[in-house]
């Protein structure tokens, strides 16, 4: 399985793709069964005799997609106190997008500043024999400490 795509890096990719209706999509469908096959799903291209286009052979053939949730995606702000004092209680110089949804834009799209942050690698969360390693732990009880340091002085 390959390493996946960030999310602008896919959309960088996606919207390269001429989908013109009269021509052929097979670039990107290609791209989908790669992407797919990469992932382990296995799918199946059912082409017309040209190779060109699914429904000149299958009239009745359709794809339908159905949104079934929806997560507000979080655009860093770096001029956001709360972006600002993440980064300088994490030592950190830089804000970035995360390739994975979180419940942070729903907060963020109710006023509330919101920043994404933890111990821990996004790679090894949610797997088989999920860890964070103690280094990440120690660094996160310091980022803690330095966050109470403030508040109570507020």
């Amino acid at each position: 399985m390959s390493t996946a795509p960030s999310s602008v890096d896919m959309l960088k990719r996606l919207v390269a793709f001429d989908t013109t209706s009269r021509k052929s999509n097979l670039e990107l469908i290609q791209y989908f069964q790669d992407y797919l096959d990469d992932h382990g799903v296995k799918s199946t291209l059912v082409p017309n005799e040209e190779g060109t286009k699914m429904r000149a052979k299958h009239p009745d053939a359709n794809i339908t997609m159905k949104r079934r949730s929806f997560v507000p995606s979080l655009l860093p702000q770096e001029n956001e106190e709360a972006a600002t004092l993440t980064l300088q209680w994490a030592g950190g110089n830089r804000t970035y997008a995360v390739p994975y949804g979180t419940e942070a834009g729903i907060f963020r799209g109710h006023g509330i500043p919101t920043v994404i942050c933890g111990p821990g690698d996004i790679a090894q969360a949610h797997q088989p024999n999920e860890f964070v390693a103690k280094s990440q732990m120690d660094a996160c009880d310091a980022f803690l400490g330095k966050m109470t340091t403030w508040a109570e002085r507020q």
